[in-house]
Formats: structure tokens, C-alpha cells, sequence
């Protein structure tokens, strides 16, 4: 499994991107077209990312799970981008992203 890290600005974390995470958001998403560009750029997306509500996790081990709120934009649409980060150690100042998924923003041109 190859991975990439990414520093999060808004939390100073490091979030590991891993082919799992991106394949786990890639099935479950009823818009191949969509989430494959928005995957391509998924990086810069989680960089510029606001942390906005942490979750119980699901991933076993996990210590808990928190959400990344960011953005993206293609030339008709701006999309709400929603990432799911686990945590598997108090100590490190690391994420392991499990998921993504894009939603249209309501109103666009």
C-alpha cells in the first residue's frame, strides 16, 4: 500500500493518504467522474481542510476519527469536500485518512 503524508494548515496534523482511504470514498461514490478528479487533487484539498467535528471511531484500533471540511472547484461547480481522518495514537501528530466524499454545493453556477 503506498501512502503520501500532508500537513492539515488548520490542525498543524499530518494526514496520511493512503489508496485504501481514496478506494474506500471511490466505491461508495455514485459519481465516478467527480470523485476521480476531485481524488487527483485530494493533497492540496486536505491541506486547505478545516477540522470540524470529531466522531467515534469504526476502524478498529482507531482511538477516534474526526472530520476535514474542504473545498474544490472544476469550471461549473464547487464541491464540498468531507474527509475522514483516524487516529490510532495520542502521542503522534498523525491521521490515517478512511474516506472521502464530495457533495455539489446547493446554488452553483
Amino acid at each position: 500500500d503506498k501512502s503520501i503524508g500532508v500537513i492539515v494548515r488548520d490542525t498543524g496534523e499530518e494526514v496520511i493518504i493512503t489508496t485504501d482511504g481514496l478506494r474506500h470514498g471511490m466505491n461508495r461514490s455514485r459519481n465516478m467522474k467527480v470523485i476521480s478528479s476531485i481524488t487527483i487533487h485530494i493533497g492540496e484539498i486536505l491541506q486547505n481542510s478545516i477540522r470540524i467535528n470529531e466522531l467515534t471511531a469504526k476502524k478498529e484500533n482507531a482511538l477516534y476519527s474526526y472530520v476535514l471540511l474542504g473545498t474544490a472547484r472544476d469550471e461549473d461547480s464547487i464541491y464540498i469536500v468531507r474527509s475522514v481522518v483516524n487516529k490510532y495514537n495520542k502521542l503522534d501528530n498523525v491521521g490515517v485518512l478512511y474516506a472521502i466524499n464530495v457533495k455539489k454545493r446547493s446554488g452553483c453556477a
